[in-house]
């Protein structure tokens, strides 16, 4: 019989897809609208498998899987991300998430993730039996045992994911199929290494050893282990790899570990499949919106050209300089056009170079500061001081800051119910987690949440011809290339804030650079 699983989705036609899917294959579905609905339905149900959605209004999917792990640790929790949330995905991870399946979702992994989480479940309840049958029956060798013993062999031995278990010494004494065909050894060849999880996962030999060694000294810490690795197998490639494990006790002594090998590269070649899809749609919504853009523009351009012919025919220098200038104000707007689509279609690495994030902020500031001051807006700065070094590209960081500043003092004098005193915000801060925030916020006229859902559509723009609806889409397309992600409050008539927040790292030990120009 197939798993009861409890689906929790905000989005009304993800819930009706995945529903329909699920039954279909035979599932069990129980279906809740949101987190709070969603603990409440697991109470009373008691699911064996959740799938939920990562980002979500009120209770979000990070808090739905640390409360159901509260109440039911073997529960399987399977979390669905959107694009560029793979952060948000590992860290799920390391709560004890079965797996993730990112959107759009398709059903050949929608259906990996529930065999293995199935799996998971069933090996989960072997072992359980197996260790209550060995404890109380362990002098008897009974045939039933055996029986035991062997579906045990075989769940381990047919298990998708590769099995690793070793004794207190580190030597192997349990290598299923799976990882014999990701590590190219077989037992017999491990059996005769020194020390082989040195040789295949050596964060795993040495996350044992630390543990024998605090145990020795009464400070044993963390049973378990769950990150993102890598495994040398035997052609000295090195594979991607989830790695999860837990220490062996027997009365409260550690006695071996064994590990969980998931290999990842099929999954990142698929996300990378994914990120390539999506940006040749998003060129191809670029072909349908140019013809827009450009007619808007051209539009300026005939305007020009009639009024610099008008002022030329009736000798007029006032029409010549309006005319003129709407024509380089059009040149300019192209240009910009052209700059920003080939950036934002080209797949690029950002070129890492070791920043002082204040630094970037400073130069926007001095950039804006005399026309914020024109346009009677209080350009201000409130920096973290003691904000870390770490690595961006600066010039693209700053082509970002740079925009969302402009934005911020155009919000602040363009449109209708202008603030009386307007004023624009660049803030820094450190934050938890190892991740910084860099944001810009204004007291302006604010958008609604309809417009705040189409920020990130291509050629979207809220300033009319004044905009072509390609600032924000390349930001948020800078940010995801650093590993972070934008975040947007706003409300009509109640300003704005953009806060983006990036990974504390350093990637590169050359010199910081100059500062933009």
């Amino acid at each position: 019989m197939k798993p009861k699983i409890l689906l929790i989705d905000d989005e009304e036609g993800i819930r009706k897809l995945l529903g329909i899917s699920l039954r279909d294959a035979g599932y069990p579905v129980t279906i809740a609208i949101d987190g709070e609905r969603g603990i409440e339905l697991f109470q009373e149900e008691s699911p064996e498998i959740v799938l939920t959605d990562i980002k979500m209004p009120g209770m979000d999917g990070m808090e739905v899987l640390r409360r159901i792990k509260a109440m039911s640790p073997d529960t399987e929790v399977i979390v669905i991300t959107g694009h560029g949330e793979m952060e948000l995905a590992i860290q799920s991870l390391q709560l004890d998430a079965s797996d993730f399946v990112t959107k759009p979702i398709h059903d050949e992994a929608l259906f990996v993730a529930l065999r293995r989480a199935e799996e998971k479940l069933a090996w989960r309840r072997a072992l359980k039996h197996y260790n209550e049958t060995l404890k109380s029956k362990v002098r008897e060798a009974t045939e039933e045992l055996k029986k035991n013993f062997a579906l045990q062999e075989k769940l381990l031995q047919s298990s998708l994911d590769a099995f690793i278990g070793t004794d207190r010494e580190g030597s192997i004494i349990l290598f299923n199929q799976s990882a014999e065909r990701l590590c190219g050894y077989a037992l017999e060849e491990l059996q005769e290494v020194p020390d082989p999880l040195n040789l295949l996962v050596p964060e795993w030999g040495q996350f044992i050893l630390r543990a024998i060694e605090g145990q020795e000294t009464g400070r044993l810490k963390n049973q378990c282990l769950i990150k993102k690795s890598s495994l040398i197998c035997k052609t000295k490639e090195h594979i991607p790899i989830q790695l999860s494990g837990n220490l062996l006790l027997e009365n409260e002594q550690i006695i071996g570990g064994i590990c969980c090998l998931q290999d990842l590269r099929e999954m990142e070649r698929l996300q990378k499949e994914l990120l390539r899809a999506e940006r040749l749609a998003a060129t191809g919504q670029t072909v349908a919106g140019m013809a827009h853009a450009i007619k808007n523009i051209l539009g300026g351009l005939k305007g020009g050209r009639f009024m610099v012919n008008k002022g030329l025919e009736i000798k007029e220098m006032k029409y010549l300089q309006d005319g003129w200038a709407m024509v380089e104000r059009n040149i300019e707007k192209i240009s910009q056009l052209t700059l920003d689509l080939l950036s934002f279609c080209k797949e690029r690495d950002p070129e890492w170079k070791i920043v002082q994030p204040n630094d970037l902020i400073r130069e926007v500031y001095e950039l804006y500061r005399d026309q914020a001051a024109e346009r009677g807006v209080r350009l201000r700065l409130d920096l973290d001081e003691k904000m870390e070094l770490l690595s961006l590209d600066p010039r693209e960081m700053y082509q970002v800051l740079a925009n969302l500043v402009g934005n911020a003092l155009d919000a602040c004098t363009l449109g209708e119910d202008l603030p009386s005193d307007p004023e624009t915000i660049i803030r820094s801060r450190s934050l938890p987690e190892e991740k910084i925030l860099l944001e810009v916020r204004d007291n302006g006229i604010g958008m609604s949440e309809e417009v705040r859902k189409k920020l990130f559509t291509i050629f979207f723009s809220t300033k009319g011809s004044r905009g072509t609806g390609l600032g924000l889409l390349l930001s948020h397309k800078i940010v995801q290339e650093h590993g972070g992600e934008i975040r947007v409050q706003s409300s009509p008539q109640q300003g704005a804030s953009f806060q983006v927040i990036l990974p504390k790292r350093l990637r590169s030990e050359t010199a910081t650079p100059p500062p933009p120009a």
